[in-house]
């Protein structure tokens, strides 16, 4: 059985606040650190940076202080136990305490909020929903390993996050003029190695994506709605009609009128 004995989201730590538990607790405990901070590892006493996580065995002493005497310190905490725990470590090679980056840090902090939310369910039926939510959870630590893995250049490490942001911004704002040079330049790198980077991690290059967050966003305006196809073309973000249908049938086999005609929805 999978028992979720407490949980915390967004927690604080007063400046300067050091936090030893010498003899650790008789459970696991899984964190997300929200800023950077000071922590015991298997390795040792290690600074560790934002949305790194670690999940600590029982009886594990912890340390865990704020990066600088002057710095807030928070974090995502759960203290958790059964049967079921380290039998779905074992199955994405998560290890006890050890550091780990999230797949996608934004997500991760999402399943932290669903397993609050069932937490404090007043009708609460079974562990079965907080054993999936933490099998997520170790999902997207595991994938964070094998992506450090096929990423030889430790630059991306440092970018990671801002990739995965950008890429979450571009799907929730197609309108937005994103180009190439003035993201790179934002993000002080080379166009060149911006690709590199986004490419790697989503398996296209930067321009193909927005191009494809753009196109399947007016797809659904196509399929759900009225609007004239300039419209249309002007709401994903694109310049003109005619580059719009230029760009919607290369990618799509159909023009955009073609494609209301067969997908739209009465």
């Amino acid at each position: 059985m999978f028992h979720l004995i407490t949980i915390g989201l967004g927690t604080s730590h007063f400046p300067g606040e050091k936090r030893r538990i010498p003899d650790g607790t008789p459970c696991y405990v899984f964190m997300q650190l929200l800023t950077p901070a000071v922590i015991s590892t298997e390795n040792g006493i290690r600074r560790v940076e934002v949305n790194d996580c670690i999940l600590y065995q029982p009886r594990t002493p912890r340390i865990l202080n704020a990066h600088d005497e002057n710095a807030i310190m928070r974090n995502n905490w759960m203290f958790l136990e059964g049967d079921d725990v380290q039998p779905i470590m074992d199955q994405y090679n998560i290890r006890a305490n050890r550091v780990y980056h999230p797949d996608t840090p934004n997500s991760l902090t999402e399943l932290f909020v669903m397993m609050y939310s069932e937490k404090i369910r007043p009708e609460k039926e079974d562990s079965e929903l907080e054993s999936l939510i933490f099998r997520q959870m170790m999902i997207y630590l595991s994938r964070g390993i094998r992506m450090a893995a096929n990423v030889q250049n430790a630059a991306y490490s440092r970018h990671y996050d801002e990739i995965a942001t950008l890429h979450f911004n571009i799907y929730n704002d197609v309108t937005r003029p994103w180009t190439v040079e003035k993201i790179a330049d934002e993000l002080q790198l080379s166009a060149t190695w911006l690709n590199i980077l986004y490419r790697e991690r989503y398996g296209l290059s930067l321009k193909q994506d927005i191009i494809k967050a753009r196109i399947e966003y007016a797809k659904q305006l196509i399929c759900y709605t009225d609007s004239p196809l300039r419209d249309v073309a002007t709401l994903s973000g694109f310049q003109n009609e005619y580059y719009f249908s230029r760009v919607f049938k290369k990618v799509t086999s159909r023009t955009p009128g073609e494609y209301r005609k067969k997908h739209a929805k009465s």
